[in-house]
């Protein structure tokens, strides 16, 4: 026999069978209960090691909105797109408050929405942890504009290329580098490095120099 629970993250009238462990989620469309559902995955006020922490206590660098422009790509364009919102720039407050209200649909009012960018049983969770991320995980102003978009210039915006410009600058970040001495060795590992390649190579040329004039 299938246990039943219910899960406020479906909409009202939405059956999910799941056979191989026994389980028939019942969809409850509880919006705000789904919410807090994301935020405990999301886990954004656990313990912190670094000076600033995101979601599950990993290191985030601050934000600087006055700044910097911030991208947002990949699940975050499927949230976006999942409650109806056009791409470009997006508040994460009109993220969230996009998510509360489609939550909230029940079956009938969701499937009327004709999104196929995700399984129907996997929009409300996609477009509320998208949210949760961007104002919780990440710590970013409520009404500061990011730009929701799949590329940039025709270079498609992945976490990769964000990753990229980050490294660019990582001694920026204090708490990052004991990390890095004892990860790479620091200067004085490369240094003597370079040192000990260079002083083989001599040893080598020598070595054959002196082949050369014995034979």
């Amino acid at each position: 026999n299938a246990e039943y629970m219910g899960d406020p993250c479906l909409p009202a009238g939405f059956i999910n069978e799941l056979d191989d462990i026994g389980l028939v989620g019942v969809g409850t469309g509880n919006a705000t209960a789904c919410l807090d559902y994301v935020l405990q995955v999301v886990n954004a006020s656990g313990p912190c090691a670094f000076a600033r922490c995101g979601m599950d206590g990993q290191y985030i660098p601050s934000q600087t909105p006055a700044s910097r422009t911030f991208f947002a790509a990949n699940s975050f364009i499927k949230a976006t797109t999942i409650v109806g919102l056009p791409p470009g720039p997006v508040t994460p407050k009109a993220l969230r408050d996009e998510a509360l209200e489609f939550c909230a649909l029940n079956l009938t009012a969701m499937q009327g929405r004709g999104v196929d960018i995700v399984p129907l049983f996997e929009q409300c969770f996609t477009a509320m942890f998208g949210s949760a991320l961007v104002l919780e995980g990440y710590h970013m102003p409520p009404d500061v504009a990011v730009a929701f978009e799949q590329d940039i210039n025709g270079y498609a915006t992945t976490w990769t290329l964000g990753a990229m410009f980050y490294e660019g600058q990582v001694y920026q970040a204090p708490a990052l580098r004991p990390r890095l001495r004892v990860s790479w060795g620091g200067d004085a590992y490369l240094a003597v490095l370079v040192i000990s390649i260079v002083v083989l190579s001599l040893g080598v040329v020598a070595l054959i120099w002196t082949l050369v004039r014995l034979y």
